[in-house]
């Protein structure tokens, strides 16, 4: 079979059914439109909608590298974000831990 009638799968498609699925999210630049708007409230911090989006929006924090993202920050205009509290600078008993906070 030649090179070019070789189909090519996804990485998705390779992957293990198991594999988490990681997504980097586009960072709004300081100045632009979208870190000016109002935010919605978050109504249900439970559903799936909002999970797969804190979880997008580690992914993205950990990608860039950094210590928090807000939802803004990454297009989304909720009252939202993520921090990570590395274990150099926890007092407590949950170093290196992630929170989603919605406010």
């Amino acid at each position: 079979m030649g090179h070019s009638a070789r189909k090519v799968k996804s990485r998705e498609a390779q992957a293990p059914c198991y594999a988490p699925r990681m997504a980097v999210l586009k960072i709004a630049r300081m100045g632009h439109p979208v870190l000016l708007e109002h935010c919605r409230p978050v109504a249900d911090p439970g559903a799936p909608a909002i999970r797969r989006l804190v979880q997008d929006m580690i992914d993205t924090m950990e990608d860039a590298p950094g210590a928090g993202l807000a939802a803004p920050q990454v297009h989304v205009p909720l009252r939202l974000f993520v921090f990570r509290v590395q274990p150099h600078r926890s007092t407590g008993a949950a170093a290196d831990a992630v929170s989603a906070i919605p406010w």
